[in-house]
């Protein structure tokens, strides 16, 4: 699964796609415990059928990563700063 870095007003913030992935991946995992509990399955699932690994891809500071990547990543996120921090 490919995320990219964003400064866009499409990304959403690290935390909050890393809570829905886990909430997908729990609900996924659910499911399909339910639904193989009697055919003898079992094993992880994970919302995306993969590995459940993520890929980040950052891009450089002034101009982020390319439109290829970010039309092929499934989120586009951005690291919330606090204080007067501008840059990572």
């Amino acid at each position: 699964e490919i995320w990219a870095t964003d400064l866009s007003q499409m990304a959403t913030d690290l935390s909050d796609a890393l809570y829905r992935r886990r909430r997908r991946s729990e609900d996924g995992a659910s499911k399909s415990a339910s639904s193989t509990a009697g055919a003898g399955g079992g094993g992880r699932a994970s919302a995306s059928g993969g590995s459940g690994r993520i890929a980040l891809v950052f891009g450089r500071e002034a101009v982020g990563v390319s439109k290829e990547v970010l039309e092929g990543a499934r989120e586009r996120v951005y690291f919330p700063l606090h204080g007067f921090a501008d840059s990572l």
